[in-house]
């Protein structure tokens, strides 16, 4: 039996604190880590009781309602500014990531213009066939667009007259 494997590192710089906690919140919504978002509760947590949900909790039901993607992100600080960083030690989801920063653009750079990029690499933990390859990724609040390495070899097929 094989097992694949899905690996990117990338940060997203220049971020308020306020920013980079809400990215690190979302996160954790998004992988379901014992963090629940009732209106009434300081920890917050997902309400199992019917309580009204957070406009943080509606986004994260809305945005990984198919699944429960696991989001990797750590905080940290350079100088003033914060940053996030996302990464996969295993099987992350990079469609996930790049949905949870287009939510972040939409509701903290609704006026701006950033663009985030993350790449991938795919992976299997046996030389199968086929079974290599990756992706990049460009987001900004309108669009996020997505080309794996398999789509761009049939660019280069055709550009060969294959």
């Amino acid at each position: 039996m094989a097992n694949y494997f899905i690996h990117f590192s990338e940060k997203l710089v220049g971020l308020t604190e306020e920013e980079a906690h809400w990215l690190e919140l979302m996160s954790n919504l998004a992988s379901d880590r014992d963090v629940d978002l009732k209106e009434n509760d300081d920890r917050q947590h997902f309400s199992d009781e019917g309580e009204p949900l957070t406009e943080e909790a509606k986004l994260a039901e809305v945005l990984f309602r198919h699944d429960e993607p696991i989001i990797n992100a750590k905080l940290s600080k350079e100088g003033d500014a914060w940053e996030v960083w996302f990464y996969s030690e295993e099987s992350n989801d990079p469609n996930a990531v790049g949905m949870l920063v287009q939510a972040f653009f939409q509701k903290f750079r609704a006026d701006g213009d950033d663009v985030f990029t993350l790449t991938w690499a795919d992976y299997c933990g046996k030389l199968r066939i086929g079974e290599f390859g990756g992706g990049a990724m460009a987001v900004n609040k309108s669009h996020i667009l997505i080309e794996n390495v398999y789509e761009t070899l049939e660019g280069l097929k055709e550009k060969l007259g294959s």
